[in-house]
Formats: structure tokens, sequence, C-alpha cells
């Protein structure tokens, strides 16, 4: 323990750790580890209690271990809380631990917003604030947590709450390895400061943005190690990354969230002029959820008039180059059945009354189940018809692919469909610029990376934040001549992300794009903090 090594006395140990937990085992745990020789006797503060129980001031019982009497201890203020949070899906609290959301009623007594946690976050997110009445002034709290609350919608929200209630100084991140063998969660480690709620944030504040170069059980001396970050320092272990509390609402206003501090972002703000908004030049649309496949996807042989098919794209898995075609067929009809007897239009009449009598896994009639405002029960709109198509789940390639002919899309992927006034814009300069190594980076760091190296992308963040290079900014010939230099690159199959960046075709491009914005003084900067990010999400498989 670090009390024994800066030299307390062991009754001074016993007397300043206290320890508790919702379960029996880790307070067992806890009492091997305070159990040596020289302590027999002696009581120790460890108790069973959930952290939403815990108050200071309040009465705690513990056996006196020599009589079997009960000692009533005062719980007091804590000046160091450290803990690996449990990792608790929102779906499961509700069952393990109801009451937590309780704290939303003290975030918003205390800081007079209206705003709460998400009823979609973790477990962990709930437990700083309750910790927060238990510390000390100026207390710190060390928490492992996953690394949800860095790129997930919720994560936003608790963000922005306990950075009202605690300076945050460190976090760390795995760079090689998981710290856990008996889970496939991506963990971070979160330094912080109580602070009054009510009170001005200081802006010049930095932030350690810390990563670990080699797995931690690999790292000889983890004494030095926390030395380093603290002392906020690179070394062979470690890197460091600091930004202040205004820089990082710079960051935030340009769109990347905090899972991108890791790298390097120094290039960010200058860069950053040189872009423009996607969702001045694209609809955003999702792929349509009817909830019933069978109807809506019909397989061949259906003999459904041709005017009700539209292709669809069922995911990207068979796609290995840059332009995709339809891989299915999806049933859009938005006439009535009077109509369609009228057209006699008998193939899509058939296909509708076969599924009018079925009833979902639940039992409930289609009829019922599929019914929406303002759509008949078996319709499908066709307003997510698109030109480009961005994946939810990335692996190891990251990519914008376009349709050879626009098309529909499935649920798990998001569409790009260009507005009016960009139609006659070139489709091809539009494609390198969404598959450029910038555009690869904030695909990389909007997305939420999860166990095993899967990359989720936020679709919200995604549609609201997603830039590009503004290719209104370029000539004529500037266009063309990354025009030419992406030809091969469209051509040709994709990459593993390490790979593709090394590419001659993909330096040449990088090159020519670069130079027609004036910004290749930052290329090599941005290929290398998105090659960071790209590691660190695949950490866990190291």
């Amino acid at each position: 323990m670090l009390k024994q090594e800066y030299e307390f006395n062991q009754d001074e140990i016993i007397n300043t750790t206290w320890a508790s937990d919702k379960h029996s085992f880790p307070i067992q745990l806890s009492t091997l580890t305070l159990a040596k020789p020289n302590n027999i006797g002696k009581v120790l503060n460890i108790f069973r209690k959930d952290v939403i129980e815990l108050a200071t001031g309040q009465n705690v019982t513990f056996k006196d271990p020599n009589n079997g009497n009960d000692i009533v201890k005062i719980f007091p203020t804590i000046d160091y809380v450290v803990s690996n949070l449990p990792f608790i899906k929102s779906k499961e609290i509700e069952v393990l631990n109801p009451n937590i959301t309780e704290i939303n009623n003290f975030i918003q007594g205390e800081d007079t917003t209206t705003k709460s946690l998400s009823g979609k976050s973790d477990i962990f997110a709930y437990i700083p604030f309750y910790l927060h009445q238990l510390l000390s002034e100026n207390g710190k709290i060390g928490l492992i947590l996953s690394n949800a609350w860095l790129g997930t919608d919720y994560g936003e929200i608790f963000l922005e709450l306990i950075q009202k209630f605690y300076d945050i100084e460190t976090v760390v991140i795995s760079g090689k390895g998981k710290w856990f063998d008996n889970a496939d969660v991506v963990t971070t480690f979160l330094i912080a400061k109580k602070r009054n709620p009510n009170t001005p944030i200081d802006q010049s504040r930095t932030i350690s943005f810390c990563t670990l170069k080699e797995s931690i059980d690999e790292i000889p001396d983890i004494k030095q190690l926390s030395e380093n970050i603290l002392l906020e320092t690179d070394n062979q272990f470690v890197a460091v990354q600091n930004y202040s509390v205004n820089e990082i609402t710079n960051f935030e206003t340009i769109g990347v969230p905090w899972c991108g501090y890791f790298a390097n972002l120094n290039w960010l703000t200058e860069v950053s002029k040189k872009l423009i908004d996607c969702n001045q030049i694209f609809k955003f649309t999702r792929g349509e959820r009817r909830g019933w496949n069978p109807l809506f996807y019909p397989t061949s042989g259906h003999n459904i008039e041709a005017e009700y098919i539209r292709p669809v794209l069922k995911n990207l898995r068979g796609t290995s180059g840059l332009y995709c075609l339809a891989d299915g067929e999806a049933f859009c009809c938005s006439k009535s059945i009077e109509e369609l007897e009228q057209l006699n239009h008998t193939g899509a009449l058939q296909w509708i009354r076969s599924f009018e009598n079925q009833n979902n896994e639940t039992g409930i009639p289609l009829t019922q189940s599929l019914r929406r405002a303002n759509m008949f029960w078996y319709e499908m709109k066709t307003d997510n018809m698109a030109d480009f198509v961005a994946n939810v789940n990335y692996d190891k390639s990251l990519f914008i692919a376009t349709f050879v002919n626009r098309s529909f899309i499935d649920q798990r992927m998001i569409g790009l469909s260009i507005k009016a006034e960009y139609q006659d814009e070139n489709r091809v300069l539009l494609l390198a610029l969404l598959n450029s190594v910038l555009s690869m980076f904030f695909i990389e760091s909007f997305g939420f990376g999860r166990g095993l190296g899967a990359l989720d992308l936020r679709a919200t963040k995604f549609e609201r934040d997603f830039k590009l290079l503004n290719f209104e900014l370029l000539s004529d010939e500037q266009k063309q001549s990354i025009i030419n230099a992406f030809q091969p690159i469209a051509i040709r199959n994709r990459l593993p992300l390490e790979q593709e960046v090394e590419q001659a075709d993909r330096v040449n491009f990088e090159r020519v794009l670069f130079e027609a914005f004036d910004i290749f003084e930052h290329y090599e900067a941005i290929k290398s903090s998105l090659l960071h990010l790209y590691r660190i999400r695949f950490a866990v498989k190291s």
C-alpha cells in the first residue's frame, strides 16, 4: 500500500482507510489485504454498504474481533476515493440498483440546472455525484470507468455535468492490451478534484490525456509511471497530451469529442478554417426500420410489380471498394388497397394479403404492430434513398462508399443524399473528400470503441458534426487535380487502415489534396492522430 511506502504507521493506515461495497466478495478481499499479523485484534474500517447509502456523519457498526462487542464509528468526510466502478448497463440498473437515478435530484438542486443524467447512462455515470457528497473540500476521486463516457450520447451529458462538480485533472487509457482479462471492455482511469458547482470554471486549467504504450503487466515500475502521469511528462511507457479547458471548448465547438483528445490536436484549430459542415451539403438519412423484414425485404420470386420495388443495400460487408451496388430489394408501396385493386396490381395485392393475417413474435397482428401515423401498415417510405453511405459499425477499414445508382439503405447504415444546390458538384470529388485521412480521423473520433475493437459510429454525432474540406475554396483546376489523384484509389479495393495510409497512390492523393488547401504542413500530424486513436480502439485485442 502507498501509505506503507510513505511510512505511515499501521494504526494511521487502519484508522484513515475506509472500504465499502454492496457485495460481500470485495469486502472479503479488502479484509485479507489489511489482515496482517500486526493488525490482529484491530478493528478494520471495512463494511458492507452500497455507495448510495453512505453519508458523512452516519454511524457505522463494526465487531470488535477480540470480544465480539459492537463498536460504532462515525463515517468521516473522505479526502480520496479510489474505485473500480461496476460495468452495469442502463437496462440492468432497474433490477440491480433502481434507486441510483435519484442522484439527479441532487444534481439539479446543487447546480440549479434542468439537466440530468440520461436514462441510458451506465451505472458508473451516477456514482461520482454520490461521491461528491462524501468528499472533503478539494477531495479527489480516482475511478476506473469504461470508455463509454468518452464516446456516447449519454456520455456528452455526463461530461457536461461532471465538469460542474469536479475539475478533471487526468484521463488515462490503454494503448496496448486490456486491463482486465474477464471483460472485453476498453477501460479508462479518471482523476478529478471536487469543486463547487456554482463557481466559475478556470478556463486556463489543463487536463492531461494519457495513453499507456505498453500492457500494464509489462510496465516494470507502476509508481514511476504514476509520477510521470502526475507530472504530465512523456516517457517510453506513456504518451501525454495536455489541453486547457478553453482549448477543449474550442475542440468541442469544432466537433471533436473527448475520445479524440488522446491524440495530438494542435493542428485542429488551423485546419478547421478549411472545413465545412457536411449537413450543409448532404441530407442525412437512416435506414428504415419497419419491424418485419420478411414483408419489407422480399426474396426472389415475389411477383410484385416493379414500381413497388426499390434497390436496397442491406450491409457493406460485401463491398470491397468505394463503389457499392444494392444487394437486395425493398417493398415500397404507398398506394391504398383500393388503388391497387383499381390498377389491377395483383402482385402487390397478393404480397400484402399474404401478411395481413400474420402475427409478430409477441402475437400481435402485423396490421396493428406495423401501424404508423399517416402510413398504411404495409408502407415503407423511400425518403432515405442515398447517394453515399457510411457504416454504423466499422472494423479495420474506415470509409464512406458511393452508390453506382441511388439506393435504399438498411437500418445499420447512414445515408448521405446530395442537396439540390450541390447536385452539379462532381461526385468523385465528393467521394475523395469523404475518404481523406482527415475525414477518417473524424469517423474514428466520432465513434465508440467497443470490446474486441469494433467501432460504433454515433449517428447523431456524425449527422451533427461531421465535416469535410470545403471544396468551395478550390479552383476548377485544383478540383480536377484532386479527382485525378483519387482515381487510382477509387477503382481498387480498400485496405485495412494501417496499410491503406501507406499506399503510394494514397500518399500522392493526400499530398495533392492537402497542398490544394494549403495545409500540407499538418498532414503527418493528422495521419499520426488518426492512427493513434485507431490503435487505442484495437488495444483491447493486443
